[in-house]
């Protein structure tokens, strides 16, 4: 975990010290290894990322704050279920299998009891409720009330969820006016204006943007961050930044065969198809051309 993480750990420890002493110091650090340690999700996510850097060398394994810009609209499919549901949110990794080619032509929700964590698949990205409500919304000016989304609060009792749209209306309307801002320019505004819909203040400030996963093929696959992409996607913005959460393992072979390589002329025939694929830059940068 990256070092910045256990400073700020210290830092809230001192904190709850000096306000509340050493007992709650302790609950506080048990309360962690519950939600965290012991957390199956960081138990997956340390297991896979130990694998991971058995596999792989250091040079092709990337940087898991590296963000990237891409255009929302390249992003076709999105993974049921998240990856994010059942690994821990502070690493990267690098899985095999056919999650990457398992399409369904069901929906978001009818997909969530055909698809499983060990068995993953890829749904379209427009036949989600939230982005269908969100242009229903934003494009079309519907009442919140008459939306699918709506519906599905209700009928899921999710009064707090009803509570939120009006948080989605400001966000809309912030990143319309101002633009699509990294997580990097809305903490510097955090700090002078706490009423940021969403914005989660945490250390890093990479871990949040919108996380996507890549397939075999290179393609962009969504993970986390729906109301952010939906309202960049109606907003028909350029490029946006995202942080990469899982690379399909043939994607990764691709990376290592760039980084064991001198020269551009010695990669294969594939792999110099992606030569301008934003995720290899940071290797391609270090061969000559």
């Amino acid at each position: 975990m990256d070092s910045r993480i256990y400073k700020n750990k210290f830092k809230n420890l001192l904190k709850i010290y000096k306000k509340n002493g050493l007992k709650s110091v302790f609950s506080e650090i048990l309360h962690y290894i519950k939600s965290n340690v012991l957390d199956p999700r960081s138990i997956r996510a340390i297991y896979i990322k130990n694998i991971n850097r058995l596999q792989y060398s250091k040079k092709n394994l990337a940087d898991p704050y590296k963000i990237i810009f891409i255009n929302p609209q390249n992003i076709k499919y999105m993974t049921i279920p998240r990856f994010t549901d059942n690994l821990s949110r502070y690493y990267c990794y690098v899985i095999s299998g056919n999650w990457d080619k398992n399409i369904l032509d069901l929906t978001p929700k009818e997909a969530r009891t055909e698809c499983s964590y060990k068995k993953p698949c890829l749904v379209k990205f427009e036949d989600y409720s939230l982005y269908k409500s969100f242009k229903k919304r934003y494009k079309e000016g519907e009442q919140w009330k008459k939306t699918k989304l709506y519906k599905e609060f209700m009928d899921s009792n999710r009064i707090d969820k009803i509570q939120e749209l009006s948080k989605y209306d400001y966000l809309f309307k912030k990143i319309k006016e101002n633009g699509y801002k990294t997580q990097t320019e809305l903490r510097k505004k955090f700090k002078e204006n706490k009423d940021i819909p969403f914005f989660r203040n945490d250390t890093i400030n990479e871990i949040n943007e919108i996380r996507v996963n890549i397939g075999r093929d290179g393609q962009f696959i969504f993970d986390d961050g729906r109301h952010r992409l939906s309202i960049a996607k109606i907003l028909e913005i350029k490029k946006i930044p995202v942080r990469i959460f899982v690379r399909h393992k043939k994607w990764q072979k691709i990376r290592e065969e760039i980084s064991k390589a001198q020269n551009i002329s010695e990669l294969s025939k594939k792999t110099k198809k992606h030569i301008n694929h934003p995720d290899l830059q940071d290797l391609l940068k270090n061969i000559k051309k």
